[in-house]
């Protein structure tokens, strides 16, 4: 396989693919985020969900636990999915970005 540079010398790279390729990777990166935290707050709110009038304390304060843990792994993702959209966002600047005379 070749290095990077010996293909850069070789051909040109279109800027066009470029951004193109770039906007397609940090939407799919963006959407996937945005799917890793729907399923964490879920899965908090199906912690929460199941009845809690039998259970002892321990069990409860497990759930309550297990609960608190998946909204933060959802805050994470929700974290990665704006970063993303920062990137997508200043990608999109960039493409339409008006050459400097």
């Amino acid at each position: 396989m070749k290095p990077f540079n010996e293909y850069l010398g070789e051909e040109t790279l279109d800027e066009g693919i470029v951004r193109s390729g770039s906007v397609a990777t940090l939407a799919a990166r963006s959407a996937a985020a945005g799917k890793k935290a729907d399923q964490a707050y879920k899965r908090g709110l199906s912690a929460l969900d199941t009845p809690s009038d039998r259970d002892d304390i321990a069990k409860r304060l497990d759930r309550i636990d297990a609960a608190l843990k998946a909204i933060l792994e959802g805050h994470l993702h929700q974290s990665q999915q704006i970063g993303n959209h920062v990137g997508l966002d200043t990608v999109g600047h960039l493409a339409t970005q008006k050459p400097r005379r």
